[in-house]
Formats: C-alpha cells, sequence, structure tokens
C-alpha cells in the first residue's frame, strides 16, 4: 500500500520522472504538481545512474524549484504553470543542481 503513496509523491508532487525511451533514469522529466495547500516539498531517489533529488518550496507568488541530477542524467523539465530557464546551475564531484524560479499559479 505504501509502495504506491510513495510512487505517486516521486512522480505527483516531487515530479520526478523516468523517460521510457531511456530507461534506468539516464534521461528525467521534471513534471512537479503544486498542490495549493502545500508550501514544501522534498523527495529524493536512488537510480541505477546515481541519486536525483527535489526541493520546492512557496514564498512571495513564487515556487522556487531545485533539482539534482547525476552528470550522466539527461534533465527534461515541464513545469505547467510557467515557461522557465535554470537561473542557476551548480556542479559537483556528482551532480548537476539546477534551480528554477516560477510563477506561482495555485
Amino acid at each position: 500500500m505504501y509502495s504506491d503513496v510513495l510512487n505517486w509523491i516521486m512522480r505527483t508532487i516531487a515530479g520526478i520522472n523516468p523517460v521510457p525511451e531511456d530507461p534506468g533514469f539516464h534521461s528525467v522529466r521534471v513534471d512537479p504538481y503544486f498542490p495549493p495547500d502545500m508550501t514544501v516539498c522534498s523527495a529524493s531517489l536512488q537510480t541505477a545512474a546515481g541519486n536525483i533529488s527535489i526541493k520546492w518550496e512557496r514564498f512571495n507568488g513564487k515556487i522556487q524549484y531545485h533539482i539534482s541530477v547525476p552528470h550522466n542524467t539527461h534533465l527534461i523539465p515541464n513545469f505547467k504553470n510557467s515557461q522557465a530557464a535554470p537561473c542557476v546551475k551548480c556542479i559537483d564531484k556528482k551532480n548537476v543542481t539546477y534551480q528554477y524560479l516560477l510563477n506561482d499559479l495555485g
């Protein structure tokens, strides 16, 4: 029972989704849902490609969305409420982290 709930949270609220054409999370589609009553979400997923983690938070009519993916993972962002380009890109030994600033339409 919990696995279904956690799967829904990971895919829907966190927005971490595999790309069927590129198995093993070598590509990841980011497609989060921001429920109006939620102010923050944090999640991580260990994959064969490495750790994928997200955090999003509401503030002042905006949503700040961070996602960290392994270097060998292709990120495909799909933000329904906004056309956004990453405003920050950080690289460390294992991961690349992107930060997006989105309009909060919820």
